[in-house]
């Protein structure tokens, strides 16, 4: 277990110096990553499946432990709603079933930030328990 969990972090890695092309990004990455499994989470707990897609694509977002309430917020909403939409618009399309596409924007839209409301309040939890440093120490 303690392997996949190793290979979760350096997969990560790998996925963030392919989005960002620099070493920095790497040492902070390794600082946080070994900081983070010194204090019981790692892997896909310390950097979730829509952090990773979205460094995937080239984002640079920061590690959702170490961003703002705020950045949290609408990174989150962002992701969910998209998703929340492009899933049950697939979900009624295979009905054949009538909609109102202003309807399923609207129930993403909410579902997204209600989601997000409580996904970051939990991250912002978890990182206060974990007395994290601020991201940008990490570069030092």
């Amino acid at each position: 277990m303690h392997s996949n969990n190793y290979y979760d972090g350096k997969a990560i890695i790998n996925i963030l110096l392919k989005a960002q092309g620099a070493s920095m990004r790497e040492r902070m990455l390794s600082k946080a990553l070994e900081e983070l499994g010194r204090k019981g989470l790692e892997g896909k707990r310390a950097f979730p499946t829509p952090y990773r897609v979205l460094w995937n694509i080239g984002l640079p977002v920061q590690p959702p432990l170490y961003c703002s309430y705020l950045k949290l917020f609408v990174v989150n909403s962002v992701f969910f709603a998209v998703t929340f939409f492009v899933l049950f618009s697939i979900r009624l399309i295979l009905k054949s079933k009538p909609f109102d596409w202003s309807e399923l924007m609207i129930g993403s839209a909410i579902g997204g930030t209600v989601f997000s409301l409580i996904m970051s309040s939990v991250f912002r939890y978890r990182a206060k328990k974990l007395n994290l440093p601020k991201w940008q120490s990490y570069a030092e």
